[in-house]
């Protein structure tokens, strides 16, 4: 669990990290054990862009005076498409924005294993 009142900070270095890599962040928002990203990108392999972003800011997260214990992403991540129509409608940077109060209404795992379902997508439990 990251400490909230990092949230900018921390939001900050991972969008320096995508920017490096040469992709547009559209929208961030973290909460205390997920973040979600909308992210314009450029013709890239996903897999290898997510391992960076995890793996620098999870350094960077560790190097922190605030950071009371060792902290570390959990193993897999979730990345999902969205056609320009939603992303000019800003539905999912509104999404984004609103994950505070979104998860006191349905929990992460929960959702996430309902849109896996609802897409036909094939997930191992055990990284719930």
């Amino acid at each position: 669990m990251l400490p909230p009142e990092y949230n900018d900070e921390i939001c900050k270095y991972i969008t320096g990290i995508v920017q490096g890599k040469g992709h547009t962040m559209l929208r961030i928002y973290n909460v205390p054990d997920h973040v979600h990203m909308l992210v314009g990108f450029k013709p890239t392999d996903i897999s290898e862009f997510i391992k960076v972003v995890k793996t620098t800011s999870n350094k960077f997260i560790n190097e922190q005076p605030w950071m009371k214990f060792p902290f570390k992403w959990m193993e897999g991540y979730g990345c999902f498409s969205v056609g320009s129509r939603q992303r000019d409608k800003n539905y999912v940077c509104k999404y984004i924005d609103n994950q505070q109060e979104h998860h006191k209404k349905i929990s992460f795992q929960t959702e996430y294993r309902y849109l896996l379902k609802k897409y036909g997508v094939e997930f191992k439990e055990k990284y719930f």
